[in-house]
């Protein structure tokens, strides 16, 4: 029998070579879980002692009854990556096979984002969300904030006093000179500038201006005086034309002002905030400037820059224009029973009998641990002590396999007794 015992202690040795190789092999791998080998010994008979009437056992040698992964947590490395995850604490990322659609589970957190925005891990298994669905982020060029948009940035520009005859008023990059030869009031100098048109020249502000007064209008005084007596700027002194674009904005019936406020609203055409207007003023009759006030600042659509993830698994979108979102939440599944999962290949496992039923949530409830984002869990395996006892398994394998030689030398001592 002593044969058939140093051969099961070589199976039981090797076996455990195999899988202490393994630990040491995966010692680098993210989110590995390092196994060991349960032995237990095999009874092969019974002797009866004559004197007490009591059997005795012998061993008929040893058995690898199983092998079992340890669930211990492993070190959390930091990255620079924003989609990767490790999870500190219980619980496993729930992922989709592709291929056969099972659910799998893994502690490995090296996701990415595909060419069609599922978040998925380098096998291209989708990352499940905190109800158990696939989760998909936004993909360019449509990666645009949800909650995002776009308005113009209005300018009020207020008048606060008479001008003078001879006074200038530089309104952006138009200036107006009052050569009249009588005093303007807060509400005419408004009107000035109000009723100015995109394309506009000498020949169609007199035109409207003279149909204004047609239909019990007043005159645009800019034009009783000849228009503009100074030009700066954007106005082209060779045609006379006012720019289609002035001061950021088209200059349209929309801009009309409130003349009864002597007051000028400027609407930009960029979407989002715009510098503010440029008023000065000499000549006024109480020496005071225009008074400038940016009422709205304007938005513009946000575009994503990047995603982080923070510790309740939420993948946070940051746009261009300052705003936020949530755009996923990465779910955990609790396992009742870690040592009960079937290990299935690249990094996961799948559910058993034994495991019990995994149920996913978000991070940090019932139990289950937190995300870290742009980290990754590091294996767990200690390559010192599996360093110590695969040179134990070493030498267990090599004195088995002197038993085997012994046992073998014996029964040719036997065999050539008998010749």
């Amino acid at each position: 029998m002593s044969l058939i015992e140093g051969l099961s202690g070589l199976n039981a040795a090797s076996e455990q070579l195999s899988v202490l190789g393994k630990n040491i092999a995966n010692s680098a791998t993210v989110g590995y879980k390092s196994a060991s080998v349960d032995f237990t010994n095999v009874l092969a008979s019974h002797l009866n002692s004559a004197n007490s009437g009591m059997s005795t056992q012998t061993g008929g040698g040893v058995l690898a009854s199983n092998v079992t992964q340890s669930f211990t947590q492993g070190p959390i490395t930091t990255n620079t990556t924003p989609l990767n995850a490790a999870i500190s604490g219980q619980g496993m990322f729930a992922l989709i096979d592709p291929v056969f659609g099972n659910t799998v589970y893994t502690r490995n957190g090296q996701f990415t984002e595909n060419s069609t925005g599922y978040l998925v891990n380098g096998s291209g298994y989708k990352v499940l969300d905190s109800s158990g669905t696939a989760i998909l982020l936004p993909v360019s060029p449509d990666d645009t904030s949800p909650t995002s948009t776009q308005t113009y940035q209005i300018d009020t520009v207020a008048f606060t006093s008479s001008l003078s005859p001879y006074g200038t008023v530089t309104f952006g990059g138009l200036t107006y000179t009052n050569t009249d030869g009588s005093t303007l009031t807060a509400e005419e100098v408004a009107a000035i500038f109000t009723g100015l048109y995109a394309g506009d020249t000498p020949t169609t502000i007199a035109a409207r201006s003279a149909s204004d007064v047609a239909d019990g209008g007043t005159a645009n005084p800019a034009l009783t005086s000849g228009i503009f007596a100074g030009v700066l700027g954007d106005f082209d002194t060779t045609t006379g034309t006012v720019p289609d674009t002035y001061l950021g904005m088209q200059l349209s019936a929309a801009t009309q002002a409130n003349a009864a406020n002597a007051a000028i609203a400027v609407t930009y055409t960029g979407y989002g905030a715009q510098p503010t207007i440029t008023v000065s003023a000499s000549g006024f009759l109480t020496g005071s400037d225009p008074i400038v006030e940016t009422t709205t600042a304007g938005t513009d659509t946000g575009y994503l820059n990047s995603m982080s993830i923070d510790e309740e698994g939420n993948i946070i979108g940051s746009y261009s224009d300052g705003s936020t979102a949530t755009l996923a939440q990465i779910g955990i599944a609790m396992i009742p029973s870690n040592t009960g999962l079937k290990q299935v290949g690249n990094d996961t496992w799948m559910e058993t009998d034994k495991s019990g039923v995994p149920v996913i949530a978000a991070a940090n409830t019932l139990g289950r641990g937190t995300i870290v984002g742009s980290a990754l869990e590091d294996s767990n395996v200690n390559q010192t002590t599996d360093m110590v006892a695969l040179l134990a398994a070493q030498q267990a394998y090599q004195a088995s396999a002197q038993v085997v030689k012994i046992e073998n030398q014996i029964y040719q001592t036997l065999i050539g007794m008998n010749g």
